[in-house]
């Protein structure tokens, strides 16, 4: 099975599990994802220089790494972590969300490049 790009390995539910949001019953959703995904997906986190990050991956190795910043005001808290596992049950990938200086965990002002 392939979903996009990546190939998928035996991962159950897979194009039921990566379909869109359904922004009527997202809390539902998302915490039946975030159920389903803790067998599939760890996570860690951590800060750089100041900045706060969230680092997503498959159980197995991860070969390639998609950086999510966030927009609008918000931070990586702002339910990017659905994104991030649903893309990170692909077992070569990876996803890290990265809260911009001043927002979430990050450190510094807002606006501070």
């Amino acid at each position: 099975m392939r979903a996009g790009n990546f190939a998928v390995g035996n991962t159950d539910n897979v194009r039921e599990r990566c379909a869109l949001i359904d922004f009527d019953r997202y809390v539902e959703q998302a915490k039946s994802y975030g159920e389903w995904s803790a067998g599939h997906v760890d996570m860690s986190s951590g800060r750089i220089d100041g900045l706060s990050y969230r680092l997503y991956r498959h159980t197995a190795e991860s070969e390639d790494v998609i950086v999510v910043y966030h927009g609008g005001g918000v931070n990586s808290a702002a339910g990017y972590d659905v994104l991030a596992r649903q893309l990170a049950v692909v077992p070569t990938l990876a996803v890290c969300l990265v809260d911009i200086r001043g927002h979430g965990d990050s450190a510094g002002e807002k606006g501070d490049g």
